[in-house]
């Protein structure tokens, strides 16, 4: 099992806060955001951390290499465009099942040991992993449901939906052929601009 982290963006919403910093690297109490997400995965890495960087990535690789996190480092220069690229950028280096985990987001222990579950479990799909008990905003990712509970759409503009999308997506290795070619269609039709979440949606 393998992690892909993406960490290019530039958190422009959080430009105020983070003084051109990676967002990963926002401080949040003693340690940066990206440390918790280590933190929270450490336990469960038999391969290195895929990490890909772009916006300040000499930053954030210095600070991986300055605690030394066990961990690959890829650059996405395209990290302007759409975190498809990102993904894409780290194709060769992910041979085994797979997460796929938005760097901007922070997960306990509890919930941590749930996501990992997962690679244990049989999946004739892509899994996405959700929350139902929150308020989401304008700016959370929406999952609406068919009437018979199987996945239907994931998009932050769904009027109607009955999950929140937590930021990370699970990929057996036996549908990597599937997925990837999704990839590939998805970035041929949405061109550069084109997201991870609407691979799943695909």
């Amino acid at each position: 099992m393998q992690v892909v982290l993406l960490a290019a963006g530039q958190g422009i919403r959080l430009k105020e806060i983070h003084d051109n910093l990676p967002k990963t690297l926002i401080p949040l109490g003693d340690l940066a955001l990206v440390d918790y997400i280590y933190e929270s995965l450490r336990a469960y890495l038999k391969e290195p951390l895929v990490v890909v960087g772009g916006y300040a990535h000499d930053k954030l690789e210095k600070h991986f290499q300055s605690k030394g996190y066990f961990h690959t480092f890829s650059l996405n220069p395209d990290y302007l465009k759409g975190n498809l690229l990102s993904l894409l950028s780290v194709k060769n280096k992910v041979t085994d099942s797979f997460f796929i985990m938005n760097a901007d987001h922070a997960y306990s222990s509890q919930i941590m040991s749930q996501i990992m579950a997962l690679d244990e479990k049989v999946f004739d799909g892509v899994a996405i992993v959700c929350d139902h008990d929150r308020k989401l905003t304008d700016d959370d990712m929406k999952v609406q449901l068919k009437d018979d509970g199987t996945f239907q759409v994931m998009d932050k503009k769904c009027e109607t939906y009955n999950l929140g999308y937590i930021g990370v997506t699970y990929v057996p290795k036996k549908l990597h052929a599937a997925y990837w070619k999704a990839c590939d269609e998805v970035l041929h039709t949405f061109g550069e601009k084109a997201n991870v979440e609407m691979v799943v949606n695909y």
